[in-house]
C-alpha cells in the first residue's frame, strides 16, 4: 500500500510538471513586434549628422558675426610671413 501511494504522489508531480511546462509554451512568437535596433540606420545617421553640422555652421556664423561687430578694427587677422626653413650645415 506504501509503495501505491508513493508512485500515485511521484505521478501527480510529474503530472503537475508536465502541465506547467506546457502552460508556458504558446504558439505565437514571442516577440509579434519587428525587432528594434540599437542603431538607426545609416541613411537617418548621415540625415541627422548633416543637420547637426548646418546648425554648428550656422552658431559659429553667428558667433563671427557678434566677434566682428565688436571688435570692428580686426577685420582681417595678421598675417605671418612664412619663414624658409633653415639650412643645416653639412658636417
Amino acid at each position: 500500500m506504501g509503495g501505491r501511494r508513493f508512485r500515485a504522489i511521484v505521478g501527480l508531480v510529474a503530472a503537475l510538471g508536465v502541465g506547467g511546462v506546457l502552460g508556458l509554451y504558446r504558439v505565437e512568437p514571442a516577440a509579434s513586434q519587428p525587432p528594434k535596433l540599437p542603431f538607426s540606420n545609416s541613411v537617418e545617421q548621415r540625415a541627422e549628422m548633416i543637420k547637426e553640422l548646418r546648425e554648428i555652421r550656422r552658431l559659429l556664423e553667428e558667433q563671427n558675426r557678434i566677434l566682428l561687430k565688436q571688435s570692428p578694427s580686426r577685420r582681417d587677422p595678421p598675417r605671418q610671413p612664412m619663414r624658409t626653413p633653415a639650412r643645416r650645415s653639412g658636417r
